[in-house]
């Protein structure tokens, strides 16, 4: 009776472990989501936006720099390089481009629809399209690709993606871009969209690969109309 229910309980304790290591990944990008949407609704949440963009204008009034528009791309060229030198990732190519295809679907998708809706004035008055910040989303969702193709090898490369896309947050906000709950929730939102291509990417590999015999041609093209960005999926059945 008694090895009966140690074997149990080392099997609940086994089974919460192997929970945790799956919810884990999501417990941070959730938090910055939780924290970045309250803003919209908690009056205590907002006046922090109030007194840390109080703060930046107070320590660096003319502050003005272009910078954050180039980093919010630097953990993605920095993939590029790091394949250039001959360090693999963790997935082919091709993969890798599928999988930010992915990414960017989403996080571009969630960023237009919530800058459309919540129309938030920028904190330099230019605009009502503050929220999220779309240069904090670009360099997270970036970020965590740098960081899932490279952990279990070299780590270091993921940190430091990280810390250049927690830069150009900053930036944004002392460029007087962005309120802190923007650079937040974009944060957030690049994170959990790159995790969410890695998750979903199996399954959309397959229906355009093994299932079928019959020739499909697939070609990935950046664009640009209309002063925004994109990417063109173009295939052939």
């Amino acid at each position: 009776m008694i090895l009966a229910q140690e074997k149990d309980s080392l099997t609940l304790l086994k089974n919460n472990r192997t929970n945790y290591k799956k919810i884990a990944p999501y417990i941070i990008p959730t938090t910055l989501l939780v924290y970045g949407a309250s803003s919209l609704y908690v009056d205590g949440v907002r006046n922090i936006d109030y007194q840390f963009q109080k703060k930046i204008s107070a320590s660096q009034p003319n502050f003005s720099s272009n910078i954050d528009s180039y980093t919010q791309y630097l953990p993605a060229a920095t993939i590029v390089g790091l394949e250039l030198l001959g360090v693999k990732g963790k997935n082919h190519n091709k993969d890798k481009i599928f999988i930010f295809a992915l990414s960017f679907a989403m996080y571009n998708g969630i960023v237009r629809i919530q800058k459309n809706v919540h129309a938030r004035l920028r904190p330099d008055e230019s605009e009502f399209n503050s929220f999220p910040s779309g240069h904090t989303t670009t360099a997270f969702a970036t970020a965590e690709l740098l960081n899932q193709e490279y952990k279990n090898t070299q780590p270091w490369v993921g940190y430091l993606g990280y810390v250049v896309a927690s830069g150009t947050g900053i930036m944004r906000m002392y460029n007087n871009k962005h309120w802190f709950s923007d650079v937040v929730m974009g944060a957030g939102v690049g994170i959990v969209s790159t995790k969410l291509a890695y998750l979903i990417y199996p399954s959309v590999k397959r229906i355009f690969t093994c299932k079928s015999k019959k020739e499909s041609n697939f070609s990935l093209v950046p664009n640009y109309q209309n002063g925004n960005y994109g990417l063109s999926l173009n295939g052939r059945f």
